[in-house]
């Protein structure tokens, strides 16, 4: 049985078993070595809920003095205030060091780049830990 499980912890990393941060320190440690991470949100668990849930891996990572911070854009005709309509959605990931996550995404017109006067920005804030909402793995 010993041998088993040092074969399995030799290789973990090998196979490409992702290892949960649930902890601000630990994701920013992570970071700070090059680690690249993954979020992956159960907005169910989060406030206010929503039926949805996600992944996402970001590009790049700013390590700030009191927060991670991330974005992500991406084109969409599935907005639910501009059904049918191109727009982009752009949502800004930032992580505290009371272990949130808070998501806040913009609607912005397609062709202009700015944002819909009438879409104001919305936000979801989810606690990091699977039963939070928001896991972080460390690839």
């Amino acid at each position: 049985m010993k041998k088993y499980l040092l074969l399995l912890a030799i290789s973990a990393p090998v196979l490409g078993v992702a290892a949960p941060l649930n902890q601000y320190a630990d994701i920013d440690n992570a970071l700070l070595h090059g680690k690249e991470i993954v979020v992956v949100t159960n907005l169910n668990h989060c406030t206010p809920q929503l039926p949805i849930s996600a992944s996402y891996k970001p590009k790049a990572v700013m390590l700030l003095k009191d927060r991670i911070s991330f974005s992500s854009s991406h084109l969409t005709v599935n907005n639910p205030k501009h059904k049918g309509e191109a727009v982009i959605e752009n949502t800004t990931y930032n992580i505290t060091k009371d272990n949130k996550l808070t998501l806040t995404t913009v609607v912005l017109n397609a062709q202009s780049y700015q944002p819909y006067s009438q879409s104001k920005p919305f936000s979801v804030t989810c606690h990091l830990g699977k039963e939070g909402g928001a896991s972080i793995y460390q690839l």
